[in-house]
């Protein structure tokens, strides 16, 4: 088919990527209510003993590893490594305005209670 006589196609719309931001709850906590009615509970974590083989066995879409789940707590000692992750996804990404709301938030707390994607 010669190039005059092509279908035109219809321009694809480009995605939109999205940002997904989890906080720890003692970051959820410091937000003011109407922003925490914007964040969904995404997951809690108990007091049982975390290793590399309860992350092998679990999906998680926050944590790589043990290492980084401790360090978001800011506990190396898992019966202490306890508590609830927020979520909420953002259309595009964010500004820098809102990541720097969101790191100095969790800068406030134990560890490093927060996680952009």
């Amino acid at each position: 088919m010669s190039p005059e006589k092509r279908p035109l196609r219809k321009a694809r719309k480009a995605r939109k990527a999205s940002t997904r931001v989890y906080i720890g709850d003692d970051v959820y906590l410091d937000l003011p209510e109407e922003e925490q009615e914007k964040f969904e509970l995404c997951a809690r974590y108990k007091d049982e003993d975390k290793d590399d083989e309860w992350f092998t066995d679990r999906d998680d879409d926050v944590f790589t590893g043990t290492e980084d789940f401790f360090n978001f707590w800011g506990y190396e000692d898992s019966c202490d490594a306890t508590g609830s992750v927020y979520y909420r996804r953002y259309e595009g990404e964010l500004t820098e305005e809102q990541t720097k709301y969101f790191t100095d938030l969790a800068s406030k707390e134990h560890g490093n209670q927060l996680r952009i994607f």
